[in-house]
């Protein structure tokens, strides 16, 4: 039998604390979640993907800057490129992904399958500093003064 969640992180996205990853799989277990995802609040949230909520702040979608409307990107709780899922139904729903309007693959569509199912989605948070990505030569040079930082 294998393990009952798989971690999946983001290969530009190097920043995430331990402590972080703890809080993910401690969330999505007590939570009884099918979908985790770890979230940030940007003051500039632009290139990133936003999450969608509803008045009762219960995650309803997520929106991927590309194809995101201007309401969407008005939104400043963005998608922070670190995943959790219940092994089960990852396995069992992968092949529900499909090309999206820009002809990618996106992950974030698992979350959107998730919810379209009725089932749970939880955003657990972490630092601003945890979700910069590193797609460039200066926000390279950034995230590595980061990690410097931290030893």
């Amino acid at each position: 039998m294998g393990s009952k969640y798989i971690i999946v992180m983001c290969g530009d996205s190097p920043l995430f604390r331990v402590e972080t990853l703890r809080s993910l799989m401690t969330e999505i277990e007590s939570q009884k979640a099918s979908a985790a995802l770890i979230a940030a609040v940007l003051d500039n949230p632009q290139g990133y993907g936003r999450i969608v909520r509803n008045a009762s702040r219960e995650i309803t979608g997520v929106a991927e800057e590309k194809l995101a409307s201007d309401a969407e990107k008005a939104i400043n709780e963005i998608i922070g490129g670190c995943y959790a899922f219940d092994a089960d139904w990852l396995w069992a729903n992968l092949e529900c992904m499909r090309r999206n309007e820009a002809g990618e693959y996106c992950l974030t569509e698992m979350i959107d399958i998730a919810i379209s199912q009725g089932l749970k989605v939880i955003a657990v948070p972490a630092m601003a500093e945890e979700v910069l990505g590193a797609n460039t030569p200066d926000q390279l040079v950034i995230t590595e003064g980061i990690l410097r930082a931290r030893e």
